[in-house]
């Protein structure tokens, strides 16, 4: 049995980065212990009731078979201050005091992961002092990146060929 993702096409390479203001999947928290309802509302979703940790995003790249570069760092990398929180580092008012939450995440297409030389969460005391997010830093073994970027892309072609023109350049618009 293949895995979901092996049946993916080639070709369509992504690099995504960003403050998700979202958590990796299998990450909760007691929410009730916040006092700033902003926060909390900006970190979570209603379900029956309730407030769930919002690992949403997260789920549905993983699912589209990205590869969040933290963990791919951590797991075959030996990098595990990759998983190293990003945010919350800070105390503020109406929040608890304690573990940062790791919010600001990059994920790529599987295709680009063998590239991946070293993944870091840049941490210091001016990083700190400048910004409540630290900055995240991806390395790439440029020749194995240009040699993914320079192979023949598996292109889509749609099962009804009329949306095909006759020199198969696309749909024609008239």
């Amino acid at each position: 049995m293949h895995h979901p993702c092996q049946a993916r096409l080639a070709g369509w390479l992504a690099m995504l980065f960003g403050d998700w203001n979202s958590h990796r999947v299998g990450t909760d928290f007691a929410w009730e212990n916040y006092a700033d309802r902003a926060f909390v509302a900006n970190r979570t979703y209603e379900e029956a009731d309730h407030r769930r940790t919002d690992v949403r995003p997260d789920r549905e790249l993983l699912a589209a078979c990205y590869v969040e570069i933290a963990r791919h760092a951590a797991q075959y990398l030996g990098r595990a201050g990759a998983l190293n929180a990003t945010a919350g580092y800070r105390d503020h008012p109406g929040r608890p005091s304690g573990p940062g939450y790791c919010i600001d995440r990059g994920y790529l297409s599987a295709e680009l992961a063998p590239a991946l030389v070293d993944f870091a969460v840049c941490d210091t005391p001016d990083l700190r002092r400048m910004s409540d997010h630290l900055p995240l830093m991806a390395a790439f073994d440029t020749d194995e990146l240009r040699t993914i970027l320079w192979r023949r892309a598996e292109v889509y072609v749609p099962h009804d060929t009329s949306l095909a023109t006759a020199d198969e350049q696309g749909p024609t618009c008239t």
